[in-house]
Order: structure tokens, then C-alpha cells, then sequence
């Protein structure tokens, strides 16, 4: 189906790409992308990263990861590539970081310099969940979200995944505290987007928890972290401080923040 949706895309950024420059877009503030691919296919296109320089010494960074080994690699580097693009143009105060593990291609990695991105790169996390009778392979390396942990040149980490699409500014998510996420239902949050502060401490901790082999229902990066924050249905829920300053402890984030696309277009409706 992405695959398609790329073809698809291509023929149609041929006949209608300078419309989709010049469309304006309102909604909640981060839709998945995927649901509206050709539009946003045409960011990639039609922005000049040299236009819109990023900063490379914020306080604070957005960021994401790719990894090799899913059906859809480069589909995702594209939707990386559109979802930073997104940020760009939306002249966050912050940095733009991709974690990439080591066997990404050179030249994707220097594409993603070349748009202002910063790209670090990584050993594979091995995932010891991987013979669990539900594991999904796509999800191997998907661990190596606790990398963002790692980042410790930031004061707070937006991190996501690929698939995010940034309408509005939202740089009050580093006003949030430790760690912060969304509930997707009643039960469980999306790790899809979420606000940590890095620490040296609390990477080594997740990666000793991950040697142990500490429950995971999925054997993804979501289970390991919904076992690991298991408390965070009882915080408060965020509302980032009108003074700017950083908050401490766990929140939980509004739905707004990680709104999959079916409710955009259906609030939209």
C-alpha cells in the first residue's frame, strides 16, 4: 500500500506539484503522514533546506530514527526527510536529529546533512523479545528509541516516529518533565511522540532493563516503554507553564499532540 502510494504520488506531484507548495493546511497540530502522502510528499520537493537554516546549538531537539531491515526502508527515510522538512518550516527553536543505525546508506545520511538535519549514528540495539510467538519482525530494532536517552546535549528530546507531520509549532513540549506521551485510549500511550530528558543514568538503566528481559507485550520499543512508565495513566495531565520554564516529573500529553489522521479528517469532516 506505501509502495503504491509513492508511485502514485510521484504522477501526481508531476501534473500538481507548485499547487501543493502553495497549499495551507489547519487542523490539529501533528496528523500521521502517511494518510495524506502526495501532499506531503511535495515539501520534500518544493523546500529549500538551504533557505531555512536549523540551529546546531539549541537547548532542545526534535527527533527520529531509522533503521534497515523493514519492507519500506526508504519510504521511511522519505517520510523522515518530509517530517523534519515540516519542522523546518516551521522555524522551531531546536535541533533536528536522526538517530540512524550504522548500515543506513552514506548517502541518505548525507541528504539528511544536507537539509539541515544532524544525523547520529548507531549500533543496533538487539532485541531479545524477538522470538515472542506475537513479535512482528518489522519492529526488530525499534529499541534503538532509547538512544534518545543518550542525547544528553539537550535539555528535553521531542522523539518520533517518521510518520509525523508538523502543522502548527509546538516547541511548549520542552516545557514538559522527564518523560511525557499521549494516551491513545484509556490504557495505553503512543510512543509515536514523546518528551523525555536525556540521561546518561536513565539510558544505562533502559538498557540493563532490556538485558533482563523486562516484560514487553509487543517486544517493540511501545511495550518495553509502557512497562517501563507504568504509572503514567496516574500524572497529571500537561499544561506547559506561561512563564517558559520546564516542568519536573511525568505528564501525560493531550490527544492534540498525536492525532492519527482518521481524526483529523474526521473532525475536519
Amino acid at each position: 500500500m506505501l509502495t503504491g502510494r509513492i508511485k502514485q504520488s510521484r504522477q501526481l506531484l508531476k501534473k500538481s506539484g507548485k499547487k501543493v507548495c502553495e497549499m495551507q493546511t489547519n487542523g490539529p497540530l501533528i496528523v500521521a503522514a502517511e494518510a495524506i502522502w502526495f501532499l506531503i510528499l511535495g515539501l520534500v520537493l518544493c523546500t529549500n533546506a538551504a533557505d531555512s537554516p536549523v540551529k546546531t546549538n539549541a537547548k532542545n531537539a526534535y527527533a527520529t530514527m531509522l533503521y534497515m531491515g523493514t519492507p519500506h526502508d526508504y519510504e521511511f527515510f522519505v517520510a523522515a526527510r518530509v517530517m523534519m522538512q515540516s519542522l523546518i518550516r516551521l522555524k522551531v527553536d531546536a535541533d533536528l536529529v536522526v538517530i540512524v543505525s550504522n548500515d543506513v546508506p552514506h548517502r541518505w545520511k548525507r541528504t539528511l546533512n544536507n537539509e539541515g538535519v544532524r544525523v547520529v549514528s548507531v549500533d543496533n540495539i538487539q532485541n531479545p523479545y524477538r522470538n515472542q510467538a506475537n513479535f512482528d519482525m518489522r519492529f526488530m530494532f525499534t529499541l534503538n528509541k532509547i538512544y534518545a536517552w543518550s542525547l544528553v546535549d539537550y535539555d528535553r528530546v521531542v522523539m518520533l516516529d517518521a510518520d509525523n507531520l508538523f502543522l502548527q509549532k509546538t516547541d511548549e513540549l520542552f516545557q514538559c518533565g522527564q518523560f511525557c506521551a499521549a494516551f491513545i485510549n484509556p490504557c495505553i500511550f503512543h510512543t509515536g511522540l514523546f518528551v523525555l530528558q536525556p540521561s546518561r543514568e536513565t539510558f544505562s538503566d533502559l538498557l540493563h532493563e532490556i538485558e533482563i528481559g523486562r516484560t514487553n507485550a509487543d517486544g517493540a520499543d511501545q511495550g518495553f516503554l509502557m512497562a517501563y512508565f507504568d504509572d503514567l495513566l496516574e500524572r497529571p495531565l500537561f499544561r506547559p507553564p506561561s512563564n517558559g520554564s520546564k516542568l519536573n516529573g511525568y505528564y501525560r500529553l493531550p490527544l492534540g499532540y498525536q492525532m492519527d489522521a482518521s481524526y483529523f479528517f474526521g473532525i475536519g469532516a
